[in-house]
């Protein structure tokens, strides 16, 4: 998927979950007071910074001792191999 594309999804995701989040609240507009910077995703190195990055923020901010006992990480995906993803989509 061509990068453009994957923005683009992701910006049809972040409108749909803001359109009903409104509308189970009977509120309009943003749902952040603060508009969220984002960075345009331009080259692989700096798409493996970002996943790094999001990755050792519960490291960092003290809620885990290591990524690997942080529950909620989906950091192991990133590990798997092509046949292990494979394997478990059947």
């Amino acid at each position: 998927m061509k990068l453009e594309k994957l923005s683009q999804a992701f910006s049809n995701l972040y409108n749909a979950c803001t359109k009903s989040i409104n509308k189970r609240y009977d509120r309009e507009g943003s749902l952040l007071k603060i508009r969220v910077k984002r960075n345009r995703i331009s080259s692989e190195e700096y798409l493996k910074n970002a996943i790094l990055y999001i990755h050792l923020n519960p490291v960092k901010h003290g809620y885990t001792d290591t990524i690997e006992k942080y529950e909620y990480s989906s950091l192991a995906v990133f590990y798997q191999t092509k046949e292990q993803n494979l394997r478990e989509e059947r």
